[in-house]
């Protein structure tokens, strides 16, 4: 978004900045001057400047430009990173036109000294050989936390060093597990081979929504579970199987989930090992069982 504007005024008007200078036919009467000496990212920094034509003729502009020049760029060369891109104006004999517009600047901006300056061009056929008349003085201001210049507003790149000597803490091993619903065959050795190979050291069972509906007594499903409906019941996934071919060889711990009440109408008693106990049961082999 740019910000300009212009007013044609009757008479010369004089005051600050850089002082009365020479466009051609014209004059700057007032000097440019900047809306601040330094500028960060976001903000806008905007310029005003006064041009009076002395002559007893219309002089026309195709453009009138508050121009700006980032670190090493130069009037001719660039980069044309200007505040303020004016439009063609007209002004009359003894009249004054004031210059005034700005940008925000971006992370595209580099950071560093800026210098900006009025520019003109006047419509005229014997002005082609130099059609832009630069001011000769030069304001200058600061960009602080600018980007690289690059024209990208992608901020510039970083380095990342990580310290693998460093141990800031230990992740348990309950951490590294894996779900086991009561559909699983628990005697397909593919099954620990797979937990073996994933490195799951906790083993959930029989399941999360699962264990809403499960019958510990019976092995079997009480209704459908709202969320996934009718479930099958896997004959080789029982607890016992569960526990004998797949925690137990592998030195594992058992996750239990038990549910507490949802389905205490279908039975008292029936619904896990104990209605009260833990979520989690002892590791490896439990106590009282033979498997």
């Amino acid at each position: 978004m740019k910000v300009w504007g212009g007013d044609l005024l009757s008479g010369s008007t004089h005051g600050s900045g850089c002082g009365a200078d020479q466009l051609g036919g014209l004059q700057i009467s007032v000097g440019l001057e900047l809306s601040a000496s330094s500028v960060g990212i976001g903000q806008t920094l905007t310029g005003s400047a006064t041009l009076f034509n002395p002559t007893s003729a219309a002089l026309t502009l195709r453009a009138a430009d508050i121009a700006a020049r980032p670190p090493g760029g130069t009037n001719a060369d660039g980069p044309f990173d200007d505040l303020y891109d004016g439009p063609g104006v007209t002004i009359g004999a003894g009249q004054s036109f004031v210059l005034t517009g700005g940008r925000p600047i971006t992370s595209a901006d580099p950071a560093g000294n800026w210098y900006a300056y009025v520019t003109v061009d006047y419509v005229a056929a014997d002005d082609a050989s130099a059609p832009f008349h630069d001011s000769a003085c030069d304001v200058h201001f600061t960009v602080t936390g600018g980007g690289s210049g690059s024209g990208s507003s992608s901020p510039p790149a970083g380095t990342i060093t990580v310290d693998t000597a460093t141990v800031l803490a230990t992740i348990s091993s309950r951490e590294l597990g894996t779900n086991m619903n009561v559909d699983t065959d628990m005697t397909d050795p593919r099954v620990a081979t797979a937990v073996t190979a994933v490195g799951a050291k906790a083993l959930r069972y029989p399941g999360g929504t699962w264990a809403d509906q499960f019958h510990w007594q019976t092995n079997t499903m009480c209704g459908n579970t709202p969320q996934i409906g009718a479930l099958p019941i896997n004959a080789n996934g029982k607890f016992d199987d569960f526990m004998t071919h797949v925690v137990n060889p592998g030195g594992l711990e058992a996750v239990i989930t038990v549910d507490y009440g949802t389905s205490r109408s279908r039975s008292r008693h029936g619904h896990s090992p104990r209605r009260q106990g833990s979520r989690r049961r002892p590791r490896g082999r439990l106590p009282g069982r033979t498997t």
